[in-house]
């Protein structure tokens, strides 16, 4: 990140959370999450990040249309966050 992308008027960030984990789960959390902040006035669109062949990421809440239905997008796919909203995603194998 720059220092013009830090001090930008447009406040945003996208973090890609991977648990790499070879028991299987009790509560059975996702190994990759994808969290979208928004903390700005307007909406603003993200790129999903890449994934492998065949996966999706499936959006689990967006706190800008709690009423979503879960959703499947595929990788690099323009997901457009409205305004001071977080969006949490979670990456579907194959």
């Amino acid at each position: 990140m720059s220092d013009d992308d830090w001090n930008s008027a447009v406040r945003t960030l996208a973090v890609r959370i991977v648990a790499d984990r070879e028991e299987d789960d009790e509560r059975r959390l996702p190994n990759t999450l994808a969290l979208l902040f928004n903390a700005h006035h307007e909406p603003v669109p993200f790129k999903l990040p890449s994934t492998g062949a065949g996966e999706r990421w499936e959006l689990l809440l967006d706190t800008a249309d709690l009423s979503a239905a879960p959703r499947a997008y595929r990788s690099r796919h323009r997901y457009d966050l409205g305004a001071r909203a977080l969006a949490v995603l979670r990456l579907v194998p194959r």
